[in-house]
């Protein structure tokens, strides 16, 4: 990891990465199938309830471990995309909105755009 360049935080953050996975299935990460690796991921998603930036992240450790390891194809690993949840603006009553108006101080602050 040092000849890719890789900062200490993200050696160790990969290493963690990987070491989970390792007692996750009690086994070498390195005799795990892809599906296995992918069921993993969901299941941090699903029952470790983990956010999908730190899922991200451990899928770049899997890939890095995996395209690093002699003699193995290049993975894909996949994880669905971030779901936002979508927020309403907060809509102000007629009397909040008087209120705000009228804490102005002067009449240049109390013009509204139409």
């Amino acid at each position: 990891m040092l000849v890719w360049g890789m900062a200490e935080q993200t050696r160790e953050t990969y290493l963690a990465a990987v070491a989970r996975l390792a007692r996750h299935y009690r086994r070498a990460p390195d005799q795990l199938s892809p599906q296995e690796v992918q069921a993993y991921l969901v299941h941090m998603l699903q029952e470790e309830k983990l956010a999908w930036s730190t899922c991200s992240i451990v899928v770049q450790a899997f890939r890095f471990f995996y395209h690093a390891t002699p003699g193995r194809p290049e993975p894909i690993f996949t994880i669905p995309g971030p779901k936002e949840p979508k927020k309403l603006p907060e809509i102000l009553s007629p009397a909040e909105a008087r209120r705000l108006v009228e804490s102005t101080s002067n009449r240049k602050q109390r013009a509204l755009p139409k």
